[in-house]
């Protein structure tokens, strides 16, 4: 499980980030909505909380976890929808809208914290005590979150990577996805609010487009 020393180099990461997208102190703390003083704690050694760090990102265009870490996530797509995007491109335009016909009109059902982290619990097959384990935190650390508690950045950080979900997805449930265009990422986020058995509905129903179109 990674530590906080993997954060350190945050506080060189910030203002070079700020310098190249022009912001002084000043600005970003007014665009942020944090004192001055607050960005210099950073600079010094301080880390953001979980909101913070999601304001600061935005405002220097980078994932949370490269300005929280200075390490890119590959993707942030499970190698399962991966395999999903490339059928579902297999599909001409009537087979995509009958498929697109099984799927919520939208993602309103992710639309919290506790939501997405009772879904990836389900979907994972976890226990919040089998998290907590993992985490070496306390099984009422991990409720407080499974209700709706904004967890401390290195627990969320630390929680986002057991999950395989980005910082930004599990905050606010809506991320681009590069790679995607912009049919395909709502398609994504659409599925991702389906259970397992839902889920599985839509890969049979796309594999049997497949395999009649071949017949």
């Amino acid at each position: 499980m990674n530590t906080l020393n993997e954060f350190d180099s945050f506080r060189e990461r910030l203002p070079f980030l700020l310098k190249k997208v022009g912001y002084n102190k000043k600005q970003a703390s007014k665009e942020v909505g944090i004192s001055i003083n607050t960005i210099k704690y950073y600079e010094n050694g301080g880390r953001p909380d979980t909101k913070i760090l999601q304001g600061l990102s935005k405002l220097v265009g980078v994932s949370m976890e490269f300005l929280l870490t200075g390490e890119e996530k590959e993707k942030y797509i499970s190698d399962e929808e991966i395999q999903l995007i490339h059928v579902y491109r297999t599909l001409n335009e009537k087979q995509q809208q009958k498929v697109s016909r099984y799927l919520p009109e939208s993602t309103n059902m992710l639309d919290s914290l506790d939501r997405r982290f009772k879904l990836l619990l389900d979907n994972r097959g976890y226990e919040p005590k089998d998290v907590a384990r993992a985490l070496n935190v306390t099984d009422n650390t991990i409720s407080t979150y499974v209700n709706g508690g904004i967890p401390k950045i290195n627990i969320f950080y630390q929680l986002s990577k057991f999950f395989e979900v980005s910082m930004e997805w599990f905050l606010t449930g809506d991320v681009e996805i590069k790679g995607l265009n912009e049919e395909e990422n709502l398609f994504i986020q659409r599925y991702r609010t389906l259970n397992l058995k839902e889920q599985g509905k839509i890969i049979g129903c796309m594999d049997g487009m497949i395999l009649e179109a071949g017949g």
